[in-house]
């Protein structure tokens, strides 16, 4: 009776080990240890475990809603056979909405005033492309002045004119902001512009660049078409002003780092409202 028993009890063991598929480990004394689901199980001698949980996993940042798409047509180079390429701009209207409104005006033709004949991204190009660190835009066919004829109030001596002309930054008093907000610089195809406004220039990262924190405030996304901003990141360039320039540090070579092609926004618009 006893070994009869005995072997009872050991093909009762056998069965339930044999059942676990992995599930569960020995102990040292041969005892089955059933960690609960998604833990593990680690024997550690003399019928002894220990459950260990599992490591959490790292928490992802959401993105922020994105309010408005922009849509810019693009093309490289100077050959009209080249096909226009897409790029799509999510902005976060939420997280810098003076800002954000700034780049709509001009992404659809709508900033309001005598300005508003220049101050449009569409038959723009690209600034300065600083490899690895920035993409510039906008320079304007007309130039980033408003320029006006203004009455003098009669001849100076000398003079045969009675009027002069005026130079007025395109962007006016009401995009000045200092707005600010905890998004950075640190993933590929992010969107910016220069703290504090009063410019439509904004900047397309090519690459993570903490560093540009301090200069420029995040607006958006680039949501599709980040091959063509890799692209764009490995146009050739000349540093204008050569050498002297060069001395001038970072800023001097983000900013007037010449593409050898002509990057030009063909088309710019707002595909969908906030």
């Amino acid at each position: 009776m006893h070994a009869g028993s005995s072997s009872s009890s050991s093909s009762s063991s056998s069965s339930v080990g044999s059942s676990s598929c992995g599930s569960c480990c020995d102990g040292s004394d041969g005892t089955q240890v059933q960690p609960a689901p998604g833990r593990r199980a680690l024997v550690v001698g003399a019928g002894l475990s220990l459950t260990i949980d599992p490591e959490p996993a790292a928490a992802v940042a959401k993105e922020p809603k994105i309010t408005t798409k922009c849509a810019f047509d693009i093309r490289i180079g100077s050959d009209n056979s080249v096909p226009l390429q897409r790029m799509v701009i999510g902005l976060f209207g939420e997280e810098a909405p003076i800002l954000t409104n700034n780049f709509k005006q001009a992404c659809a033709a709508e900033y309001p005033g005598p300005a508003n004949a220049q101050a449009r991204y569409e038959q723009s190009t690209a600034k300065s492309i600083s490899k690895d660190r920035l993409i510039l835009f906008a320079n304007f066919p007309g130039g980033d002045y408003l320029q006006t004829k203004v009455k003098t109030g009669g001849n100076k001596m000398g003079s045969t004119k009675d009027e002069k002309i005026e130079k007025k930054p395109l962007a006016g008093p009401e995009t000045k902001t200092s707005e600010s907000n905890d998004l950075r610089l640190d993933t590929v195809g992010r969107v910016a512009m220069s703290k504090g406004g009063g410019t439509f220039n904004f900047i397309v990262a090519p690459a993570a660049c903490p560093d540009l924190d301090k200069s420029y405030t995040v607006i958006g996304q680039v949501i599709e078409g980040l091959d063509l901003v890799d692209t764009m990141n490995n146009i050739n360039t000349t540093l204008k002003g050569g050498w002297i320039n060069a001395l001038g540090g970072d800023y001097m070579n983000d900013v007037l780092k010449l593409p050898l092609q002509k990057v030009k926004i063909f088309k710019s618009q707002v595909l969908s409202p906030e």
